[in-house]
This record gives structure tokens, C-alpha cells and sequence, in this order.
């Protein structure tokens, strides 16, 4: 983990966790486009999910794994 501090969540933390869970795609790039972000915020955005549990670690240029189902997200983000 890369020792991101959960208590200082993006305040898009739980929406985008919610739009990458239901489109299945981990993709800093389109959490950029989404949200109208810059690249640094939504890349940190991206690490908070991944330190939430929620996607998988960076595979280089590729999309990250998204790891839970719409259920699971919900319990991961009210256990936050």
C-alpha cells in the first residue's frame, strides 16, 4: 500500500468509486475526462481506491483490475 491517508479522501472518493465499480474500468485517464481533473488528482484519487481496496495496483498503461462488486463497494465505504 502506498500509505495514503484514508482520512483525507478526495471529495470525489465515493463517486468516482462508485462510476469505476459500475463501469468496471480502473482508468486514471478516465476519471480525468469524467471529472474534468487533472491527471495528479485523479492519479491520487486512483491510489485512495487502491488502498480502499476497491482496484488493483498500476499495470503500467493498463486500466487497474476493479476488485468488488457494487455490494462490496458499498460495505468497503461505509466501513470508512
Amino acid at each position: 500500500l502506498s500509505g495514503v491517508d484514508m482520512s483525507k479522501r478526495d471529495s470525489y472518493f465515493e463517486e468516482v468509486a462508485r462510476y469505476v465499480v459500475a463501469s468496471q474500468m480502473g482508468s486514471t485517464s478516465n476519471i480525468q475526462r469524467k471529472y474534468e481533473i487533472g491527471f495528479n488528482r485523479a492519479g491520487r484519487i486512483m491510489d485512495q481506491l487502491c488502498d480502499a481496496g476497491i482496484v488493483g495496483p498500476a499495470q503500467g498503461g493498463k486500466p487497474r483490475s476493479v476488485l468488488v462488486d457494487a455490494i462490496g463497494l458499498e460495505s468497503i465505504l461505509n466501513s470508512l
